[in-house]
């Protein structure tokens, strides 16, 4: 049942809407429409899920240098090639999206498909979580990733 915060949470987020469906296509291989958006109580629910304080991994790399980036989707996919729940700043207010496998995750972005620099993947078993955060330091852009634990 959805709360009135949520529902005022909800209707705020319908202005951004647009803007979150255009990231969301750049950085997935595939169509996104927001009838594929989780709802926010869904959502929240989501943002629930405890995973440990401290990376298991943390690689950081120059952002358009992703071959590291994709070396390590392909591992985490082959021991376990499962569906996720991709979150950016937009999510809290439009809802997440879920897609089928790490190979619909588009590596290939760029540094401004996505307005906040942040984005997470969480294990559809709510086992694992991939955070992707990209800034720029001194003029140079980066792509920190780190891999969490459950509690």
């Amino acid at each position: 049942m959805e709360t009135t915060d949520q529902k005022k949470r909800r209707l705020f987020g319908k202005q951004y809407l647009p803007s979150y469906l255009k990231e969301l296509n750049k950085i997935t291989k595939r169509q996104v429409a927001a009838s594929d958006l989780l709802t926010i109580v869904d959502t929240d629910e989501l943002y629930d899920v405890k995973f440990q304080n401290t990376p298991i991994c943390t690689i950081r790399l120059k952002f358009e240098d992703k071959a590291e980036l994709e070396k390590l989707l392909e591992d985490l996919r082959s021991q376990k090639d499962t569906e996720y729940f991709l979150f950016t700043s937009y999510s809290g207010d439009c809802g997440t999206l879920k897609i089928k496998s790490l190979k619909e995750f588009n590596i290939d972005f760029s540094f401004s498909d996505e307005h906040a620099g942040l984005i997470s993947l969480i294990s559809e078993d709510l086992s694992q979580k991939i955070l992707l955060d990209f800034y720029e330091e001194e003029g140079i852009e980066y792509l920190e990733v780190e891999v969490y634990r459950k509690i």
